[in-house]
C-alpha cells in the first residue's frame, strides 16, 4: 500500500514502514509533497537463507523492486537468464558493473528510509530488511541511499519531554535521577502523536537518521537473520549510528 508523494527525484524520500496503522501514522505526519510512505504487509522471507527465487517471488519483494523501479534484468546473473535462479547469493548480482550515481537506478526516490517499531519484532522486520537491501539494492546502499530511522522506545514526561531508544537507556536515567516522573513506553510508530513523529522521524532537522553504511550491509548479508540474534545486529547499529536526540 502506497501513500505516494507530489515530488520526484533527489527531494522524494519513500518510508518503508510496518503495517497499516504504522503507514497511518506516518502518513498523517508526513509532507505530502515529498515523503512517500510504503506500507510492507508482514515480514519478508529471511534473504540470507532461501534461494532468490524465492524472495524475489514474494509479493512484498516485487512490489518494493517495482516501485523502485529496479530491474532484475539489468543485473548479471551467471549461468542463468531468470532473475531468482537459484544462484550463490554472492554472485547474484555483479552491483559493483551499476554505477552509484546513475539517474535511472530508482529515479522517483533520492533516498528509501527504513522506520520500524522499536521493539523485538521491529529489530527482526528491520534487520530483514537490511539483509534485503544489501542483497539486492546494493548499489544503493553503496550510494548512501538506504537510510535507518530510529523511533524512541520511551518518553519521559517531563517539560521538554525526553526520549529513550533502549531498556538500557531507560535504565541508566533511572539510576541518575532521583525524583518520580512518569514514563510512557511506546507500543510502535503508531503509538506515537503526530507531532512525535515529525520530530523525531520526519523532519530531516530534526530526525534520528543513519545511512546503512556497507559495513553493517555486508553483516547482514553474512550473518543469518533470525528472531535469536537479530537484536545484536540492531542495536549495535543504533548504539553506534544513531544521532543523539
Amino acid at each position: 500500500m502506497l501513500r505516494d508523494c507530489h515530488a520526484r527525484g533527489h527531494e522524494a524520500e519513500l518510508f518503508l514502514v510496518e503495517g497499516k496503522s504504522a503507514a497511518d501514522a506516518v502518513g498523517a505526519a508526513r509532507s505530502r509533497r515529498t515523503q512517500a510512505v510504503f506500507a510492507m504487509q508482514g515480514k519478508i522471507p529471511n534473504p540470507t537463507k532461501h534461494p532468490a527465487r524465492k524472495i524475489l517471488a514474494n509479493a512484498q519483494c516485487r512490489a518494493l523492486l517495482d516501485l523502485l523501479r529496479i530491474d532484475l534484468t539489468s543485473f548479471d546473473l551467471p549461468g542463468s537468464d531468470l532473475p531468482g535462479s537459484d544462484l550463490p547469493r554472492s554472485h547474484l548480482f555483479r552491483a559493483e558493473q551499476i554505477e552509484t550515481d546513475n539517474p535511472n537506478l530508482c529515479p522517483d526516490y533520492g533516498r528509501i528510509l527504513l522506520l520500524c517499531d522499536n521493539d523485538p519484532d521491529g529489530h527482526h522486520a528491520r534487520s530483514l530488511m537490511i539483509a534485503f537491501s544489501s542483497i539486492f539494492l546494493s548499489p544503493l546502499v553503496r550510494a548512501g541511499r538506504i537510510v535507518l530511522l530510529q523511533a524512541p522506545a520511551y518518553r519521559v514526561n517531563t517539560a521538554p519531554a525526553q526520549y529513550l531508544y533502549s531498556q538500557q537507556e531507560l535504565t541508566q536515567w533511572q539510576a541518575e535521577v532521583e525524583t518520580q516522573v512518569s514514563i510512557t513506553h511506546f507500543k510502535g510508530v503508531a503509538s506515537l502523536q503526530t507531532e512525535e513523529i515529525w520530530n523525531l522521524l520526519l523532519n530531516p532537522l530534526t530526525r534520528n537518521e543513519s545511512p546503512l553504511g556497507q559495513q553493517a550491509a555486508d553483516h547482514a548479508h553474512t550473518n543469518p537473520v533470525s528472531p535469536d540474534n537479530n537484536d545484536v545486529l540492531a542495536d549495535t547499529l543504533a548504539a553506534a549510528e544513531r544521532k543523539p536526540a
